[in-house]
């Protein structure tokens, strides 16, 4: 701070705040727009400022050091995640009562810095504990939920808040290195009894699932607590759970500025009725074939999607796992992106969040780099998502590599 004049110091403090809290890519895109806007920090501080961000000395880095040393010593994974900025409170500490029979996570970093940062990302759905198989491979009391993964996805780009519900038995220390990326996971609900438990048998090429079981736990009917949203500078992905959760969190966040909704086959089975009444109040609508066929009736795609653009969506994007996305507009020709080749994929499962997550981070972030930016950007984000077990695949995933994944992706007329 010494050569900054004092009319800056405010600013500037709060530059090295957000570089510390979360990294340098999102300090750097702070002082972008203060140069930009009309109180712009004086030449002389810009420099300051920029030598201040370059260096690496922040929470995320302290993760990636928990990640490495992880991988040479398997067995002190749990040591080194309790080591890690997760655990700022006394040992044992398991958040806040809120007064209603729930608790928070104790605070570990804010979402939301003040200074430049203009826009984050609230992520709802929900939060699970997954069992998944793949031919011999099975995996048991994985921390996942489309909420998670949402929130992996877009926290690539923006500073991310999650709302959901988790019981008391929610592995939150294992995820240390997820909450270091500029996740916000104390508006989380901790309730007294079991996460959510998910189970799901995958075929061969990872495109095909069937779910064996389904085990709500403290979030069978219950809604969760959003935290209050001041003004428009927020985008909200609604993840896919019921769409009764979905509406209520919607109802909760009635400023945001671009609106992803995500869901399932199963609620446009279950719950059709409400999930259409849904579209009028977002912004982006994200499905695959099958849940297009459902929420629309229609046998061609494109016609499908046509129909949900009348109910209200400004944009329509389809999934197709492995083989892209392509995505339209009511005034725009189709679009569809290529996909990052991958030697192989270990988890499929958080994918379909992944992409939703950093698409409406993208297209709230970089509206000026248009569709194509965005499709592109979530496609590169997904391929991190199966790479690892879980959210692991996200331990290596920064907005660098991601853009040097997008380098390998084209887009082109649908």
């Amino acid at each position: 701070m010494i050569g900054v004049p004092w009319s800056d110091a405010r600013t500037v403090g709060e530059l090295i705040g957000v570089k510390t809290i979360l990294n340098e890519f999102v300090a750097f895109r702070a002082l972008a727009d203060n140069m930009a806007s009309p109180e712009a920090l004086a030449p002389r501080s810009a420099v300051l400022a920029s030598y201040a961000l370059a260096g690496f000395a922040n929470f995320g880095s302290i993760a990636m050091q928990i990640a490495g040393i992880g991988e040479l010593a398997p067995s002190k994974r749990a040591m080194l995640a309790e080591l890690g900025p997760r655990r700022t409170g006394r040992r044992g500490d398991r958040g806040a009562h809120d007064g209603r029979g729930r608790r928070h996570p104790p605070a570990v970093m804010s979402a939301a810095p003040g200074v430049g940062v203009r826009r984050e990302l609230v992520v709802g759905g929900t939060l699970t504990l997954d069992t998944t198989e793949r031919g011999d491979a099975v995996h048991e009391g994985i921390p996942g939920g489309s909420a998670l993964y949402g929130a992996a996805g877009g926290s690539v780009l923006l500073p991310t808040r999650l709302v959901g519900m988790v019981g008391d038995d929610f592995p939150f220390h294992t995820l240390s290195t997820l909450w270091a990326r500029g996740i916000d996971a104390t508006t989380i609900d901790i309730l007294p009894g079991p996460t959510f438990r998910w189970h799901a048998r995958y075929g061969p090429d990872g495109n095909s699932r069937v779910t064996v079981s389904r085990a709500p736990g403290v979030a069978h009917e219950r809604m969760p607590s959003v935290p209050p949203m001041a003004g428009r500078d927020h985008a909200l992905l609604l993840g896919s759970t019921d769409p009764r959760v979905q509406s209520h969190v919607r109802d909760a966040c009635p400023l945001a500025s671009v609106v992803g909704l995500d869901s399932m086959a199963h609620w446009w089975t279950e719950r059709p009725t409400v999930l259409r009444s849904l579209l009028a109040r977002v912004h982006i609508v994200l499905l695959d074939e099958a849940e297009l066929t459902l929420a629309s009736g229609a046998a061609e795609p494109l016609d499908g999607a046509r129909q949900l653009l009348a109910l209200g969506p400004d944009i329509v994007v389809v999934k197709h796992g492995s083989r892209g996305a392509w995505m339209t507009r009511r005034d725009r020709a189709p679009l569809r992106t290529s996909v990052v080749p991958l030697a192989s994929v270990a988890d499929p499962t958080g994918a379909g969040d992944a992409f939703a997550g950093a698409f409406v981070a993208a297209v709230a972030a970089a509206p000026e780099q248009g569709d194509g930016y965005a499709l592109r950007f979530a496609t590169a984000v997904a391929s991190f998502a199966v790479e690892g077990v879980g959210t692991r695949g996200f331990d290596v995933a920064d907005l660098h590599l991601v853009q040097q994944r997008m380098t390998a992706l084209s887009v082109t007329a649908a």
